[in-house]
């Protein structure tokens, strides 16, 4: 008399062993005896930075949160929004959020700001321009594309045309 185990069982005890797993963790975290990893801190992004277009589509929502960064634990919060109020644009939702590394001297001021508000702050567009020329000075590899998508996003005019520039060099 030989006992057969279905094929799925393995699995199923591999899932409950997972789960078990994660209860685990949660509750050491809970407990204060270990940290939990924050995602962000393993991805390198320090900030993010919300941009939306300056024509006569953007809306009044979108116009105020424009050239607005964030931390990222700000935006991975589960009741994250950038917007205070509903987007009314006709084309629809238009705005851009980017993250970056930010290791230049002005992202580093930018986010020293941000520790010291709630963890957002409005940047003018003289500033959002010292912020992307700074990036561009700085010889950070990190940042490029996110540089790029930032330089060549219709954001007012178009200051460098580094967009093709420097997303050819990735190819």
């Amino acid at each position: 008399m030989a006992i057969t185990i279905p094929d799925i069982v393995p699995y199923l005890l591999a899932s409950l062993g997972l789960l078990f797993l994660w209860q685990l963790h949660s509750l050491q975290v809970r407990a204060g005896r270990i940290k939990a990893v924050d995602i962000w801190n393993r991805s390198g992004i320090r900030l993010f930075l919300h941009v939306t277009p300056e024509d006569s589509h953007a809306c009044a929502a979108c116009r105020e949160v424009n050239n607005t960064a964030f931390l990222p634990k700000v935006v991975a919060s589960m009741k994250f929004g950038p917007l205070t109020k509903p987007c009314t644009t006709p084309p629809g939702f238009r705005c851009l959020m980017v993250g970056l590394h930010g290791s230049w001297p002005e992202a580093l001021r930018l986010q020293g700001q941000l520790m010291k508000q709630p963890g957002r702050v409005c940047l003018s567009s003289k500033e959002m321009t010292q912020l992307l020329d700074g990036a561009l000075a700085s010889t950070t590899p990190s940042d490029r594309i996110s540089i790029a998508v930032l330089d060549s996003y219709p954001c007012g005019k178009q200051q460098h045309g580094l967009g093709y520039q420097v997303l050819s060099l990735c190819d």
